[in-house]
């Protein structure tokens, strides 16, 4: 694993690490979606638009991932979606460490506290504290870096491994990366979606909410849900299932960690697959990684089936553990 900086004046790697970052909100967020009850088990209406909103928020940051994975691939740089795999919990990759805007990313139920992780890590309005020793603030600040120096590098820009525009996961548009003009445009589009457009001078809040496609931004759509948490409209004890906080899987039974290894290697599986589609002279679509999210969907369900870790009365939940040479 590569040692995180976001300090480094070359877009490669500042690119690595955003690559890095995109992947690793993936995890606190699927972690969260899986412990929101289904509708038949009495979850209520706020927890079932929650579920939707998050799950619509994971298949964006695969978007953005690929979209990331084509600029690397117009640079001539292949994509290494396992340079800056997280251990959680812990910063996001590059991250401060230290401060007040410092944050431990987590893997927890859906919860107030979770929700507060989701907008500290989709936050667009923290300052801009520049290259300060420890790494970078905001994904804005991050990204804003990485203009720059795709500005300063100029031509020439590849156009092959591109994973084409039909190919879009979910929600928003994939772009092909054929010069800085559009790869200042991918970016564009990750921004937009996670923490909203700018505001203009003097403008209401509802004029940056919005992307250029009319979705509200992530940042704005986990304040609602956060706001269902303040007035009671989600409830613990109905709409979410006990999971444990932070899993270790050696406090599993026996069966956990069978499950648990299950799921990892599918996890595994699923990372595999992104770096073989973007390290592809004809990249394929996004049909096999799609497939495995679903499956690892049904593994946490059956991890969570097996009952409490031991000693507690928490169900178990997956540990996202990147499994070197286990994948299916």
């Amino acid at each position: 694993m590569l040692e995180a900086s976001a300090v480094s004046g070359d877009p490669v790697t500042n690119l690595q690490l955003a690559l890095g970052v995109e992947l690793a909100v993936m995890p606190p967020y699927l972690y969260a979606l899986w412990s929101i009850k289904p509708a038949a088990e009495g979850a209520g209406p706020a927890a079932r638009e929650a579920a939707r909103t998050i799950r619509a928020v994971v298949y964006e940051e695969m978007l953005h991932a690929a979209l990331v994975g084509n600029i690397l691939n117009a640079l001539g740089k292949a994509p290494l979606v396992t340079s800056h795999l997280m251990t959680y919990p812990g910063p996001l990759p590059g991250h401060i460490k230290t401060g007040p805007y410092a944050y431990t990313v987590f893997l927890g139920r859906f919860s107030a506290d979770a929700v507060d992780m989701f907008l500290r890590i989709e936050n667009p309005h923290w300052p801009n504290l520049g290259a300060a020793p420890g790494g970078w603030t905001t994904l804005r600040e991050l990204y804003d870096r990485v203009i720059a120096e795709l500005r300063q590098r100029g031509s020439p820009f590849n156009k092959e491994r591109q994973v084409a525009p039909a190919d879009s996961p979910g929600p928003g548009r994939m772009l092909r990366v054929e010069s800085l003009e559009t790869a200042i445009d991918a970016i564009a589009i990750v921004l937009d979606q996670g923490e909203g457009l700018q505001p203009k001078p003097k403008a209401p809040p509802a004029s940056y909410e919005e992307d250029k496609d009319h979705e509200v931004a992530h940042y704005y759509q986990f304040q609602t849900i956060r706001e269902y948490f303040s007035d009671n409209r989600i409830e613990a004890s109905r709409d979410v299932y006990p999971v444990i906080t932070n899993p270790d899987p050696d406090r599993y039974s026996l069966a956990q960690r069978v499950a648990n290894d299950r799921f990892n290697q599918v996890y595994t599986a699923l990372l595999d697959s992104l770096q073989a589609m973007f390290t592809s002279d004809s990249p394929t679509p996004f049909g096999r990684p799609t497939k495995l999210m679903g499956q690892l969907s049904h593994l946490a369900a059956v991890l969570r089936s097996l009952g409490p870790v031991p000693g507690t009365t928490d169900l178990a939940g997956p540990s996202f553990q990147y499994l070197a040479g286990s994948a299916p």
